[in-house]
């Protein structure tokens, strides 16, 4: 990949990345609205909503999978680090351990794990959304498909970005902006 592209590439991602945000924080919105109104409704007006807590819930569910997505592309989902990087003691025998535990955290082999684990995920799971498409929700009547589909489609952005890194594509640094929006060098694929 040239250069010019890879920019280009890096600028499209960092949209993405941007675009997530702004759904999720709509997402977000939706659901507190929609809970507002319940309450409003159903204890001011006594008369309660029959839709607001299925939207609330259809809102969380991609809320979840589209705020999942840019998280991923930032490197800051959850870690737990089972062997630290510093030997306790002068103990020695878990040395090996540590070597094979260092080469496990390499951020190319994690990014491969990620992909092969979303994509596998997806394609599994887009046979189930279209299993569902004729089933409507209680309230809304919804498809089901719209439901379950917030897992492909989080799955497949998930899947983009572990792409983008393992090619070496990153979102340019705006040097204004804080550091919690920097992507975390330690786990950059080199």
């Amino acid at each position: 990949m040239t250069s010019r592209w890879k920019e280009i590439a890096a600028i499209a991602l960092a949209w993405l990345v941007r675009i997530e945000q702004i759904v999720s924080v709509m997402l977000l919105t939706t659901i507190v609205v929609t809970m507002g109104a319940q309450v409003i409704w159903r204890y001011v007006l006594q008369s309660p909503l029959s839709w607001s807590e299925e939207i609330a819930r259809l809102a969380m569910i991609w809320l979840t999978f589209i705020a999942a997505a840019f998280v991923s592309a930032k490197h800051q989902h959850i870690a737990v680090d089972l062997i630290g990087d510093e030997p306790v003691g002068t103990d020695n025998r878990f040395a090996p351990v540590r070597l094979i535990m260092r080469g496990l955290r390499s951020a190319r082999l994690v990014q491969c794990i990620i992909l092969i684990t979303t994509l596998s995920l997806l394609i599994g799971g887009m046979n189930f959304v279209w299993w569902v498409h004729p089933v409507g929700s209680p309230s809304v009547n919804i498809s089901m498909s719209y439901w379950y589909g917030a897992a492909s489609v989080g799955l497949a952005l998930m899947s983009l970005h572990a792409i983008a890194d393992l090619l070496g594509i990153r979102p340019p640094v705006d040097p204004k902006k804080n550091e919690s929006d920097a992507v975390d060098p330690s786990m950059q694929a080199s």
